[in-house]
């Protein structure tokens, strides 16, 4: 699954589907023991206010802002509210954030199973290994007329040991008949349901034994169901109103229960032989290559497909569809390989080009690089206008969200075009990573996805060098990481998991990010090449076979020699079993000749969170270091079993250094402030002397430590003054800025506040803003940053913003191609915000009439920014109505409303009344604690907390439990804020900006 995917707030075009899964703000309330001046004692700031709220319009959200929007709302918000009033500690916060009492999701339903199943013969949520399969020999019937699903399967079954007990899944199927045969011999079974576990017994009248061969046939029914998971149903409207169906499937993690019976857990691997009935006017798809159809009469053909190679449950995917094709053959590849991209007729037609190029190359790059050949004789992608996640990696069957595959030249962003080629990458990574190597459990989701996630950067870089994106991986994947992982929310990224209700829960920014950003740190400690060389063993070693992360450890310490002492294999335990991350100090002593490295702590934001218990985590970290006098950086290890301070001996005297270059590390560094002054000057005297990655961290841990308050207000604005003059041209920096000032700026609540801190971003981004201007750049990130800007300087209502915007939205109602797609979602959020009900209508029209899946996001973002209170009301009423805004962009249209300071409240208000229709829409996906997230992430008063407690509390999530939880516990720490500045931080920002 992609990183849009989890996240899973479904990226479109200007905003990523990083957005849906990764949902992040910053994190910081940190104890340290330390006697540097520059360490302020965190104290209790309250924010509460009987003022309405005024929130401004934000910036469209991209997925690398994203990361930062949330993980920096703490940041400065107490403090540039400019309240003096500080409060002690309360037990009232010690009671929320600790409310350890509660039992785990599988616990419950351990519990629940004798009363719901009291009968069942195996009541456990796993299933037995006594027996596994070896091949399913399917055939299904989706008719997409009733949307009734029959199909057979016939199950070859190993016997590992003796038994009288067949256990498998199956959830919301109806067994018409069943046989069990023993060496070809009959024999009896009485079947019992247990539809709490959604599982199948068959007890058997005579136990079989290790080595007998067992088959299991059974004929079922089940339903083309409506909920975006399993066999469900894919509706598209073509251009003239005409309405039409196909049937897809989206299984992982443990759906494939919903479409046939089967052993429904990653381990049971298998062979599947699918033949798939349907008429005669439709085609249709499976994993492997179509090999005969068969006329059953002269509308109804069977498809028999090849069989497949040995894969898991959650991997199959079969598609019944009237879809047109764009098709290429590889040429730099071990066989050649037939690469097709498929999508409805009226959407396909010059814009499959840029994600066929991608799906090509990245094919032809993986397996040079990993050495292993791709196994399948074609590779299908599928453009989806029903998808709840990003993109599914299905072996030799992709499906995707339409937006993520189908790219117009002339409508797309630029944005949209790199969201397309990395997920396409990610998904094509996965068919090595995770198909052929899989996980044995759910425990080691991130060996799927965190190596998806890393490659999809790597390879498009290789791809598409001048895009810069490794540049990119920073802010898009270590702060997500570093923000969700600072909470007591978070988990190992190796994480227990007991129960299939729990799995959901971890398609997060640690399986994710923080998994890329441990992968990426280990190549960078190996070198590219052992590194690739150890990838390429444990690719063979284990291929078709299921593995755990010590497995490749293992392999990967044989071709490791450059960490001297250090063990690979307990750098990456320490690393991947332990929840958290550190934080460390770092100051020069010896007029500059001497690193210190010092007080190694875990980083929790909450302050109250920090029990000794917790603070006890110790990791092995590489400090990869860099200084002004030595640019060249190079690392040394803190091992953290010592808990000594390390002093590295310098060649030449620093004047300032980088305890962790180019982010390369997932820890974060709090310097003394004589470093900080340092690194302030060398920005204002030449930026460039620090890398674009560089800046970003460096900002973005300070607004985090002024949040937490362990560093002045002055010294970050000292080190933001330097934004001022204009010269800062790359977008990473500019990413973190304007994504932590955007959340400061929503969260304030005083209108004096509000005007005050608005000239201060004025007066930081005012030349960099007029040095980009509107003309469109070259560059495909200075595309990006000047989109980024322009939307920023039009929320803070510049004049000049404004009227430009404004000035081109005339334009564009009379040539809807005078502008460019990337400057169009700030002209168009604009001219409905300022224009009138005919406006609104005129592009809500154009949301439901455009073909290009990316450009329906920019106009639905457009009309979500209306000031027209019946318009706003059109607009959510239309969220119930798949036919106006289809389900799976539900989410996306509640984070754009939630931008709109007059549809924050209306938005919370929606939700709970019509809890029950959004959670029928929505059905079994993640999709509902997405949108739940959109609407209550921005909450920061002890009331707003207080009112989705109470409203969350008991109501049945789900896999979307986890992501409710995280988001509350995000604003509960929006609520209490660290600052540790006098004088006022009012006059502070009041000073700044008049000067």
């Amino acid at each position: 699954m992609s990183t849009a995917s989890a996240k899973l707030l479904a990226g479109e075009d200007f905003a990523s589907d990083d957005d849906l899964v990764n949902d992040w703000p910053s994190g910081a309330n940190q104890r340290l023991e330390n006697e540097d001046a520059s360490v302020v004692p965190p104290v209790r700031l309250r924010l509460a206010s009987s003022k309405p709220n005024r929130k401004r319009q934000r910036l469209h959200r991209i997925s690398s802002c994203t990361a930062f929007v949330f993980a920096s709302m703490a940041c400065f918000l107490g403090i540039f509210l400019g309240l003096l009033l500080v409060l002690a500690a309360n037990e009232k916060c010690n009671t929320q954030l600790h409310n350890d009492s509660s039992i785990s999701v599988a616990e419950k339903r351990v519990k629940n199973i004798s009363s719901e199943c009291p009968t069942y013969p195996w009541p456990e949520l796993r299933l037995p290994t006594s027996v596994e399969p070896v091949k399913y020999t399917l055939t299904i019937r989706p008719n997409l007329t009733t949307f009734v699903s029959t199909g057979n399967v016939d199950i070859d079954l190993n016997i590992n040991s003796r038994t009288d007990l067949i256990v498998l899944h199956a959830h919301g199927l109806n067994a018409t008949s069943y046989q069990i045969t023993v060496d070809g011999t009959h024999i009896n079974a009485q079947k019992e349901n247990c539809e709490f576990l959604g599982q199948w017994a068959f007890k058997l009248s005579n136990a079989v034994n290790q080595g007998e061969k067992v088959q299991l046939s059974i004929r079922f029914v089940g339903q083309v169901s409506d909920d975006l998971v399993g066999l469900y149903k894919n509706t598209h409207y073509g251009s003239d109103g005409s309405k039409s169906y196909s049937a897809v499937t989206q299984f992982e993690p443990t759906d494939a229960r919903k479409m046939f019976p089967c052993f429904d857990e990653p381990a049971f691997k298998a062979v599947f032989q699918v033949s798939i009935e349907r008429e005669r006017r439709h085609t249709s798809k499976a994993n492997m290559a179509l090999q005969k159809t068969d006329i059953v009469d002269g509308q109804i053909e069977v498809d028999h497909f090849a069989p497949s190679v040995k894969m898991s449950t959650y991997l199959v995917a079969i598609a019944v569809f009237d879809f047109a094709n764009v098709t290429e053959m590889t040429k730099h590849t071990t066989h050649p390989i037939r690469v097709s991209i498929h999508a409805n007729q009226d959407m396909i037609k010059g814009r499959a080009d840029l994600a066929l190029e991608t799906a090509i190359k990245g094919l032809e790059y993986l397996e040079t690089f990993f050495k292993v050949p791709f196994p399948l004789e074609k590779q299908d992608l599928l453009a989806l206008d029903d998808f709840a996640e990003g993109a599914m990696e299905n072996w030799g069957l992709i499906t995707f969200r339409d937006s993520l595959l189908l790219y117009d030249q002339n409508r797309s962003t630029t944005r949209s075009k790199e969201l397309i080629a990395t997920v396409v990458v990610h998904e094509l990574a996965h068919q090595w990573f995770g198909n052929l190597v899989t996980m044995k459990w759910w425990n080691d989701l991130w060996l799927n996805e965190g190596f998806a996630n890393f490659i999809e950067y790597f390879v498009t870089d290789r791809i598409f060098p001048d895009w810069k994106l490794m540049d990119q991986f920073y802010v898009e994947n270590l702060l997500p990481g570093l923000y969700l992982d600072g909470m007591t929310t978070s988990h190992a990224i190796s994480v227990p998991v007991h129960d299939p209700a729990e799995i959901g829960g971890i398609f997060d920014a640690i399986s994710y990010q923080k998994g890329a950003s441990i992968i990426r740190m280990f190549m960078g400690l190996s070198g590219e090449e052992p590194f690739k060389l150890g990838l390429q063993e444990y690719l063979e070693h284990y291929k078709y076979q299921n593995a755990e992360g010590s497995d490749l450890w293992e392999i990967l310490q044989k071709h490791i020699s450059s960490m001297g002492d250090v063990s690979l294999i307990d750098v990456a335990t320490a690393w991947t079993t332990q929840v958290g991350y550190p934080l460390i100090q770092a100051r020069l002593e010896n007029s500059g000749t001497t690193l210190v490295i010092f007080n190694q702590t875990r980083f929790l934001s909450l302050i109250d969170e920090r029990t000794d218990d917790r603070m006890a985590h110790k990791w092995p970290i590489p400090i990869i270091y860099k200084t002004d006098s030595t640019m060249q950086s190079k690392t040394v290890w803190m091992k953290g079993s010592n808990g000594r301070n390390l002093n590295v001996i310098l060649p030449t005297p620093a004047k300032w250094v980088i305890a962790n270059a180019d982010g390369s590390g997932f820890y974060r560094v709090l310097y003394d402030q004589a470093i900080y002054n340092e690194i302030a000057k060398q920005l204002k005297l030449d930026h460039t002397a620090l890398s674009a990655v560089d800046r970003a961290a460096v900002l973005y841990d300070a607004f985090s430590f002024v949040k937490s308050g362990h560093l002045r207000l002055e010294t970050l604005m000292n080190l933001l003054a330097y934004l001022e003059s204009g010269k800062e041209t790359d977008r990473a920096p500019w990413v973190v800025v304007l994504g932590q000032l955007r959340q400061i700026e929503d969260l304030i609540e005083d209108p004096d506040m509000i005007d005050t801190f608005q000239t201060y971003e004025r007066r930081l981004v005012a030349a960099t803003y007029s040095n980009l201007g509107w003309e469109l750049t070259e560059s495909h990130s200075d595309r990006q940053l000047q989109a980024e800007m322009i939307a920023f300087v039009c929320r803070l209502e510049l004049q000049d913003c404004v009227q430009s915007a404004l000035i081109r939205f005339s334009d564009w109602l009379v040539d809807n191609s005078s502008i460019h797609a990337d400057l169009l979602p700030v002209v168009l959020a604009e001219g409905v915000k300022h224009g009138n009900v005919s406006t609104w209508q005129r592009l809500f029209t154009a949301y439901l009439n455009s073909k290009v899946p990316s450009e329906k996001s920019v106009f639905l973002h457009a009309v979500a920014a209306t000031r027209d209170l019946k318009m706003l009301s059109k607009f959510l009423a239309y969220t119930l109505d798949r036919h106006m805004i289809k389900p799976n962009m539900m989410p996306r249209a509640f984070e754009f409303l939630m931008t709109n300071p007059i549809a924050t409240m209306r938005c919370w208000r929606h939700l709970r009344l019509h809890w029950k229709e959004i959670g029928d829409l929505l059905g079994e996906t993640t999709m509902i604690g997405s949108t739940a997230k959109m609407i209550i992430q921005d909450f920061a008063t002890d009331f707003d907390y207080e009112e989705a407690k109470r409203f969350f509390d008991g109501k049945e999530l789900g896999s979307s439990r986890a992501r409710v939880d995280q988001v509350q516990k995000l604003f509960l720490a929006q609520t209490v804020w660290g600052y540790g500045t006098l004088p006022p931080p009012r006059d502070q920002i009041a000073h700044r900006a008049a000067s």
